[in-house]
């Protein structure tokens, strides 16, 4: 498992827990079983206290940021790619599901001509929110990039802001970012 490379992960962590029928012998496998998987947990969260770090949090965090964003997508720059993390559909920036792609770039162009998007604002957004800009912009910084435009919402036009951030891991090989859509009027 030390030696274990992989294509989108560098490395591969492991927890485990075990116990012996020796050390209880009056244990049931199914009670043995139990006791294991409850040092697992234990050793995990051993684990991360060393390290300094909390996982509990993440779950809340994360259905916070999904009520924040309308979209978050994982985005690969290099790749042309991105992982859906969160869509609400109702608000998204959704475009015809005939025309669905994983390419970014695809997604990105099919939803500036979609309509949806205000005439006026539509210069910016094709000018930012392009796959060749995105590229470039993060050659030069680490600074989130946003784009504001407004976008139709019930059968109105309502002010939207897309922020690209790098993710953790963020590298010239491994151009991975985060898109977050947020709806800025109400």
């Amino acid at each position: 498992m030390a030696s274990w490379k992989g294509q989108l992960v560098e490395s591969l962590s492991i927890s485990y827990g075990f116990i012996s029928k020796k050390e209880k012998p009056d244990l049931s496998v199914r009670e043995l079983a139990a006791l294991a998987d409850k040092r697992m947990y234990e050793a995990k969260s051993e684990y991360y206290r060393k390290k300094g770090m909390d996982r509990r949090g993440n779950q809340d965090a994360h259905k916070l940021l999904c009520q924040l964003y309308t979209n978050i997508l994982k985005i690969n720059i290099a790749d042309d790619n991105y992982q859906i993390v969160n869509f609400d559909t109702d608000s998204a920036e959704s475009t015809n599901e005939e025309n669905a792609t994983d390419k970014l770039s695809s997604w990105l162009s099919s939803f500036a001509s979609s309509g949806q998007i205000y005439p006026d604002d539509l210069r910016e957004y094709n000018n930012k929110a392009n796959l060749n800009f995105i590229r470039d912009y993060f050659a030069e910084n680490q600074n989130p990039l946003r784009i504001f435009y407004r976008r139709k919402l019930e059968d109105a036009f309502k002010r939207v802001m897309m922020e690209i951030v790098p993710a953790n891991d963020y590298s010239k090989t491994n151009q991975s970012l985060y898109l977050y859509v947020k709806q800025i009027d109400r």
